[in-house]
């Protein structure tokens, strides 16, 4: 490899299609020119430094991996409290110092440096002087919306599935261990796989469409988030029928993924009245997997 790395510098929360084509454009040029990738990130996400109350859309660690499944070859995590206060060009020597820079490749809205002076064309200006190649990476909008992280993490937050899935080029999707639940799914013949409900989880209560991943596998399966109304239940609990699946996972790591909403969460009079419920949402559920 060459000396001199190429950056790229953002939260990169949820990952979409915006984060992955400025990821994608720094490494083709690294290819070209046989050089390291670096995706510089932080910690914690700004906007909760600041004391916004911010639901991620995926934690730090899961970020991380998916950025390096895309290609980059290092991903550089700066703790946030330590350059908040760094003016637009104390950040860029900042950089510049911790890594040998050859291009920077960030999304052309980039902003940075205290108060978020720093734009483009500083960040161009800065990268002339010092002979690094800096290139702003278009937006990407979808429906005349501008694709970003606020924007997706609002359509999960409402429910809307579709716009979420197409802007994050992929399904919203949680990861946990399956934990011990309150064994009536066996009782009424619907067994579930439960997980812990995450702290940053975006979704509102209600019953989805899901796909469940075990060991690599993938199952269909039918997924109720909130409490168990029925039964009296005030905990919020995520719940997975998994399929024509059976076995014993507790303990084992899944994750779920989200396809599609089918209706809010109820109060039933009775077990069998929750039963043909069920029912009818899996043979809805199913209908459209098989389409």
């Amino acid at each position: 490899m060459k000396k001199g790395k190429i950056i790229t510098i953002g939260n990169f929360d949820g990952l979409h299609v915006g984060h992955r084509k400025i990821l994608l454009t720094a490494i083709k040029k690294a290819k070209i020119e046989n050089r390291e990738t670096v995706a510089i990130t932080f910690w914690p996400h700004p906007q909760t430094f600041f004391g916004k109350k911010l639901k991620l859309i995926q934690p730090l660690n899961e970020r991380i991996s998916l950025i390096k499944k895309v290609g980059i070859s290092e991903v550089d995590v700066l703790p946030f409290k330590e350059i908040v206060d760094f003016s637009p060009e104390e950040f860029l020597l900042f950089l510049t110092k911790r890594h040998k820079i050859k291009a920077i490749i960030v999304g052309e809205e980039f902003r940075f440096g205290k108060n978020r002076k720093g734009d483009i064309r500083y960040l161009k200006s800065f990268g002339k002087n010092l002979n690094i190649y800096v290139k702003g990476v278009k937006v990407i909008n979808f429906m005349n919306e501008k694709v970003s992280s606020s924007l997706i993490r609002k359509y999960l937050q409402e429910g809307n599935l579709q716009r979420a899935r197409i802007m994050l080029g992929g399904f919203y999707s949680i990861k946990g261990k399956v934990i011990r639940g309150d064994r009536r799914g066996k009782i009424i013949k619907f067994p579930t796989a439960n997980i812990k409900y995450p702290e940053d989880f975006l979704l509102p209560d209600g019953v989805y469409i899901t796909k469940t991943c075990i060991n690599n596998k993938y199952y269909n399966a039918l997924t109720h988030v909130g409490p168990n109304l029925t039964f009296g239940g005030k905990e919020k609990k995520i719940e997975t029928h998994i399929i024509n699946f059976t076995g014993n996972i507790y303990e084992y790591p899944i994750e779920i993924f989200f396809i599609d909403y089918i209706r809010e969460i109820k109060r039933f009079p009775d077990k069998q009245k929750l039963y043909e419920a069920i029912s009818s949402d899996l043979n809805y559920s199913l209908s459209l997997l098989q389409l």
